[in-house]
């Protein structure tokens, strides 16, 4: 070819390449930013700004985030990835000009555009790096034995965390042919390190008051001490409900923390209480998700009954002291029968309860011991008998005696029915008096409870009448409720009943006599009966 020839053919071959270059600057222009042809041979990324600068980092980051969320959904900006700074920081896109570009005197709008096949090998490498620098770590990890729980789930938090930041969790496996989730890997082994491990409190379990204190252990399957472990503290009513915001501690080298009952009164007054505990390594990577369910799997609770002071509750007592005396009538009572007639006695010095059971302790009673529906007192659901600070009502002997043993145990002191003759000794209050009080009878409706009272047509709270309080301090010896005792009683058609004392609110007041007995079938439960305990003064 002449070089007249050739120069034509090159001027030719310019001419048309302009001609391209005017084509394709005249159709991105017409393009707008919000509405153009997506080829699915490219991943696209948008953004605006004030800038240019602006928008164009707004598109790498859009485009970066649309890849990694992957086709599942690309009508949404990111494919509900969460997209963090680290993506951004680990994904090296190469030089890229906009695809579209419109500015104004308000700001700037770019698309950029990437082949999805040039995405992929660059995604590949990156995964390869990222599986190789944390599988290195995990290998390191599960090959460290010796180090404590806290510091290995810290490890294990730190690799999860990464994975999440760069956005390969639920893509990275753990070869590069593997298709087990490097992630899921490292969550099982998470689980694992706390699989069967089991919190272990003392008090268990029982009563407790505010000046309470719980030693809590925290022990590996193999029942090794969990030293360092963050635990979390809540107290939780008897279904569930949030009392007060949780709170936590660590484990010592020991594996156990001790915490008091909280002080700051929101538990005041509450009966029935739930220990709430978990180990808390979520709450030292709140965005490692996995830790959330390993925290779960060590939940448990621990369930108790509260009273704000235990021994005020169930051993408010007086000493009574012992001695000789004359059981049964005065001689200035005019109103006794024969089978109250006077005959010595004999009692050592023994504790009473100042107050008679109430409805609120026996209910202690039932939760700890997780008695069925039907060991409930009789009247349990009515309204009238079942207010927390009224004496319990509807017990019969057996139960009564229950109760006894279980307080018993609870309190670590040997505490019973009293026998006829230490109540009488109790409710005289020191004296030789008809009631409690003195001869007086309780008609002026300020000593007691009887029947026709004017105050009261139920029996009354426990210490409702301060003016019936005798000489040891004890309150209701005469009135509100009847009060079973162990004596059998010895009448000629009394066979197999036990002796009650004290008359009721149902009763007239010659009733509240102390020397007036009733015989009761002590398998029976009464809406008039209920019951108060001694303690041996010797058991001190």
């Amino acid at each position: 070819m002449k070089f007249r020839e050739r120069r034509t053919v090159w001027t030719m071959l310019k001419i048309a390449s302009l001609s391209a270059a005017l084509a394709a600057t005249a159709s991105c222009a017409s393009m707008s930013v919000s509405d153009f042809k997506r080829d699915p041979a490219f991943i696209y990324g948008t953004g605006t700004g004030t800038t240019l600068a602006e928008a164009e980092e707004a598109a790498r980051v859009d485009l970066i985030t649309r890849a990694l969320a992957g086709p599942q959904d690309s009508s949404i900006q990111g494919g509900g990835l969460v997209f963090t700074a680290e993506m951004t920081k680990s994904v090296k896109l190469p030089p890229l000009k906009p695809y579209i570009l419109d500015k104004s005197k308000t700001g700037a709008a770019v698309v950029y555009r990437l082949p999805a096949e040039q995405w992929a090998k660059l995604e590949t490498a990156r995964q390869a790096a990222i599986r190789a620098d944390v599988g290195s770590a995990f290998d390191t990890l599960r090959g460290s034995g010796s180090e404590s729980l806290e510091r290995r789930i810290a490890e294990a938090g730190r690799l999860l965390d990464r994975l999440s930041l760069e956005g390969v969790a639920g893509v990275l496996t753990e070869t590069e042919t593997g298709p087990a989730l490097m992630s899921k890997a490292i969550e099982s082994y998470c689980l694992d390190q706390v699989s069967g491990a089991l919190f272990a409190v003392k008090p268990s379990d029982g009563l407790v008051d505010d000046g309470s204190s719980f030693e809590i252990a925290l022990n590996a399957k193999d029942g090794r001490a969990i030293p360092a472990a963050p635990i979390s503290i809540a107290w939780k009513g008897a279904v569930g409900e949030s009392l007060a915001p949780a709170t936590m501690t660590t484990t010592d080298s020991q594996g156990t923390a001790t915490i008091a009952f909280p002080k700051d009164g929101s538990l005041k007054g509450t009966r029935s209480l739930k220990l709430a505990l978990s180990t808390a390594f979520s709450s030292r990577a709140p965005e490692v998700t996995a830790f959330k369910a390993l925290d779960a799997l060590t939940a448990r609770d621990f369930a108790y009954f509260h009273f704000d002071d235990l021994k005020k509750t169930f051993r408010d007592e007086a000493l009574i002291p012992g001695g000789a005396f004359m059981e049964g009538a005065v001689k200035q009572d005019k109103r006794a029968e024969r089978k109250e007639a006077p005959r010595p006695a004999s009692v050592a010095s023994f504790y009473m309860g100042k107050n008679l059971v109430t409805n609120a302790q026996y209910a202690a009673f039932l939760a700890d011991t997780s008695a069925p529906r039907s060991a409930s007192p009789d009247f349990w659901g009515n309204q009238d008998y079942n207010r927390p600070d009224q004496p319990v009502i509807g017990v019969s002997l057996e139960e009564a005696n229950r109760f006894a043993a279980w307080i018993s145990a609870r309190l670590g002191a040997a505490m019973r029915l009293p026998t006829e003759a230490e109540w009488e000794k109790a409710a005289r209050g020191g004296g030789e008096f008809i009631y409690p009080w003195g001869d007086q009878p309780p008609t002026d409706s300020v000593r007691a409870n009887y029947n026709g009272n004017g105050r009261f047509d139920a029996p009354s709270p426990v210490g409702s009448f301060e003016g019936g309080k005798n000489g040891y301090g004890l309150f209701d010896m005469a009135g509100n409720v009847w009060e079973w005792t162990s004596s059998p009683s010895d009448g000629p058609n009394a066979q197999g009943t036990k002796i009650v004392k004290g008359g009721s609110w149902m009763d007239g007041p010659i009733e509240l006599r102390v020397s007036n007995r009733r015989d009761l079938d002590p398998a029976g439960r009464f809406s008039d009966v209920g019951f108060r305990l001694i303690r041996e003064a010797s058991n001190d």
